[in-house]
């Protein structure tokens, strides 16, 4: 799994698909089950997060999904930086970021490789 992260706009998608070789599809925000094609491009990670009471088990539920789809695929996920640090008054908003933060880094744990884009540039944080 490649993950791909950074700010909104900044070259994330552009990135992601000049690393792919071959055929692949792209997702917007929900996690498919299954593809015609042997790679997944799933943007907007952060929108699969529903309202739950525990953002530990709702960014488990989505990663259990991102997990099993490896086995099959080769999966690029790419998510947006929601909040930059700041928290939120909304308590909705103030859960998806939360979850959003736990997720990440679940992500980055599992990743292979990891690059944050910011501008256009990518940096490579894990991996080739």
């Amino acid at each position: 799994m490649h993950f791909i992260f950074g700010g909104a706009y900044n070259g994330k998608t552009a990135y992601a698909l000049s690393q792919v070789s071959g055929d692949y599809t792209v997702h917007t925000g929900f996690i498919p089950t299954t593809s015609d094609t042997p790679t997944i491009i799933i943007r907007h990670v952060e929108q699969c997060i529903q309202q739950a009471q525990d953002e530990v088990a709702e960014a488990t539920r989505i990663m259990n999904a991102l997990t099993a789809l490896c086995t099959k695929y080769d999966v690029i996920v790419i998510g947006n930086d929601i909040s930059r640090g700041v928290v939120p008054l909304d308590a909705t908003q103030r859960f998806q970021r939360d979850c959003a933060g736990r997720l990440y880094q679940m992500l980055v744990q599992h990743a292979t490789n990891v690059t944050q884009v910011w501008y256009g540039i990518p940096q490579t944080i894990k991996g080739e």
